[in-house]
């Protein structure tokens, strides 16, 4: 798979701030000589990565082929300015002047600046231009980062419109889904029940406010018609609904109320005919019962007068008895 030539620029730069090989392989998960292929490509000067970066190849080309670091260049670069009008031979005998550096550090002089010598009598590069495209190299990566940070913050800018928008479109589709539902409930309310559009819909957002669900509507509506097609008025209909409820309560099944309802129909009544005879009856019975009442009430009375009438006949005789005598 062909590496993006976004990665392959943080490669190359990682590698010049002194990241080695191993490293840039596990941190992009990538090949060492993948790696390798990618830097020889770039100072090949197959893609660019800054508007002058002659140089930046022709040092890199060298960190790549002899292992060298960014400090190794720098380093070499001070040694090289030291060392460039003298031979080999003077070059040594310098370095073993210095008996007071320590050995590490003597060491380190030596290797340095042989390898930079080296490096400059067959590789034809003038060390005297590496600072200036060092300086061009830390202008352009100052240019860069500041288009990254604002290509950054414009990229943050449009996940934060697109989170807008897709909030809009989910409160959109909420929004038709509420229309939908309200349709689909007016077309079936209209379908069943024998209402013009403006009274469904004044039912329907009548029933809304008594927070009734699009299921709840449907039972009414379902009931509405049922009433209609029965012949059944208001108050019969619920009479008859309390009538199967307390059915029910009593631990009658609903398919016992509905034998009971076909067994009636088969002897020629209908199962609200027989509900409004028993609550005829009922209220036959009620009103008896209400005239017993007051006849208990009205013969109680009757017996206090004659008792009153009675104890009053009783003082009158007790007062015209003695006159008698």
């Amino acid at each position: 798979m062909e590496i993006p030539l976004k990665i392959k620029g943080e490669l190359i730069r990682s590698y010049l701030k002194g990241k080695n090989l191993s490293d840039l392989s596990r941190e992009y998960n990538i090949e060492i000589e993948e790696i390798k292929r990618i830097l020889n490509e770039w100072i090949n000067g197959y893609f660019k990565l800054y508007d002058d970066d002659y140089y930046i190849r022709q040092i890199a080309s060298l960190m790549l082929e002899k292992d060298l670091k960014p400090e190794d260049i720098v380093q070499g670069y001070y040694y090289y300015e030291i060392f460039r009008d003298m031979d080999k031979e003077e070059v040594m005998r310098f370095i073993i002047s210095l008996k007071n550096m320590e050995e590490d550090r003597r060491k380190s002089l030596i290797e340095n600046s042989l390898r930079m010598m080296k490096l400059n009598r067959y590789s034809g590069i003038d060390y005297s231009e590496i600072p200036q495209a060092l300086d061009r190299m830390v202008l352009r990566a100052g240019e860069l980062k500041e288009n990254i940070d604002s290509s950054e913050r414009r990229i943050s800018e449009l996940e934060s419109k697109e989170r807008e928008l897709e909030e809009r479109v989910l409160e959109l589709e909420r929004e038709i889904n509420r229309r939908k539902e309200y349709l689909e409930i007016l077309l079936f309310m209209e379908r069943h029940l024998d209402m013009g559009h403006e009274d469904i819909k004044d039912f329907i957002l009548d029933a809304k406010k008594l927070n009734y669900s699009k299921k709840d509507l449907m039972e009414i509506s379902r009931a509405i018609r049922t009433m209609n097609e029965r012949g059944l008025g208001v108050e019969q209909f619920i009479r008859l609904v309390d009538y199967l409820e307390g059915l029910m309560d009593l631990g009658l099944s609903v398919s016992f109320i509905k034998n009971l309802e076909e067994d009636l129909e088969r002897r020629g009544l209908k199962l609200q005919k027989y509900l409004k005879e028993m609550d005829d009856l009922i209220e036959d019975k009620l009103l008896y019962e209400k005239n017993v009442d007051d006849l208990k009430k009205e013969a109680k009375s009757l017996e206090n007068q004659i008792r009153s009438m009675r104890n009053e006949i009783r003082e009158y005789l007790k007062k015209v008895k003695p006159k008698m005598k």
